[in-house]
């Protein structure tokens, strides 16, 4: 402090106000930054395992049935007048460039 260039403007506090406006900041980041975040996190991760569960209850099963098609409509789907017309697939759709089949060589 002795052989600083300038001394903190007066406004600040000088040396003991430049002190303190620190340490707020030290401890604004720590309650803050990690008690405030750690909790949210933790607060999150526990709600995750509550709905969830930690391990998924059955790794690469089987597919459970297909339920009867006729389900939806007793009579079964002769008339597909009833059925609303399909929304046209996004812009997006003709982008992505993939191929769900591969065919031989």
């Amino acid at each position: 402090m002795q052989s600083a260039v300038e001394q903190p403007p007066r406004f600040v506090g000088r040396w003991t106000g430049t002190y303190v406006i620190n340490a707020f900041v030290v401890v604004w980041v720590l309650v803050v930054g990690f008690g405030f975040g750690g909790w949210a996190s933790i607060t999150n991760f526990v709600r995750q395992i509550d709905t969830f569960g930690l391990f998924t209850k059955c790794y690469q099963c089987p597919t459970p049935p297909i339920p009867d098609a006729s389900w939806p409509f007793p009579g079964g789907l002769h008339n597909l007048t009833l059925l609303p017309p399909a929304p046209a697939p996004s812009p997006a759709h003709f982008f992505r460039h993939h191929r769900h089949h591969s065919r031989g060589l």
